[in-house]
């Protein structure tokens, strides 16, 4: 699991079926200065600058799509409130 800022979000006109009506986005791990970016599947309706949660796992890709062989293992599951105290 990593920490990690939404950056923008990918416009796709073709995808894999099973990611239709799914937003992926764009990602940047917080933990890395100028760090690679990466795309997540958006499973919590994250927008940009958002801080996420990224989990990168087959068993989170199929909980956003229902498939048992998910097409995408980087999900967005969660959004951390910056507001709330440590």
């Amino acid at each position: 699991m990593r920490v990690c800022r939404v950056i923008g979000h990918v416009v796709a006109s073709s995808k894999h079926p099973l990611l239709a009506g799914q937003k992926i986005m764009v990602v940047r791990p917080e933990d890395e200065e100028g760090g690679a970016l990466q795309v997540a599947v958006d499973g919590v309706q994250a927008g940009i600058g958002s801080k996420v949660l990224v989990v990168q796992s087959g068993a989170a890709g199929t909980e956003v799509t229902r498939a048992e062989r998910p097409p995408c293992r980087s999900v967005i599951v969660g959004i951390i409130d910056e507001g709330a105290a440590a």
